[in-house]
């Protein structure tokens, strides 16, 4: 079986991950989709994010470390500044290219891999056609600028299923979509 790579964002409707030059979503992202986003985490093994990602989020990985089984991938330019938090099987930090590190996870036999963010990383995954499934909440807000959910500057031309729709609240949508047949 192959790794499965699920990519879970949370967006406004204009498609911006941030709100403006904030990072983090969990000032603006729905008890629902924290909800949905935590469930998700727990069924995958493995998780990859961004170095910005990482450092909005540092102290509650930092503190989780003792207690988790899911390895943590920080996908970064500066690998080297983090050496002080890495821990051997449980987080690590890189900067080799995407497709090697989707490719030395499945060969360390994970089974699912939770993409967490940012843009960046998101553009860059979809560009490479290595996510196998998206999972958008759209919170019912609108913020004119912010990182949107691709990054900029990537060519990205790859086709998607509609697999399921879920209305979290009033308000708040999650659409799951599956990789299309090639």
């Amino acid at each position: 079986m192959t790794m499965h790579v699920i990519s879970v964002v949370v967006s406004s409707i204009d498609g911006y991950i941030t709100k403006h030059d904030e990072g983090g979503t969990d000032h603006w992202a729905s008890a629902e989709d924290q909800t949905h986003f935590y469930a998700t985490m727990a069924s995958c093994d493995v998780s990859i994010m961004g170095g910005q990602t990482y450092r909005s989020s540092r102290p509650s990985i930092l503190r989780s470390l003792p207690r988790t089984t899911r390895r943590r991938v920080v996908w970064t330019r500066d690998a080297e500044q983090f050496a002080g938090d890495a821990v051997a099987g449980k987080l690590e930090f890189t900067n080799e290219p995407l497709a090697s590190v989707i490719g030395r996870l499945r060969a360390d036999k994970h089974q699912r891999c939770c993409v967490l963010g940012g843009g960046q990383l998101y553009g860059a995954l979809l560009a490479e056609d290595l996510i196998d499934e998206l999972a958008v909440t759209i919170e019912p807000l609108v913020f004119g600028t912010g990182v949107r959910h691709t990054g900029t500057g990537q060519v990205i031309d790859i086709r998607f299923a509609l697999e399921n729709m879920d209305r979290l609240n009033d308000s708040t949508v999650l659409l799951t979509y599956k990789r299309a047949a090639h």
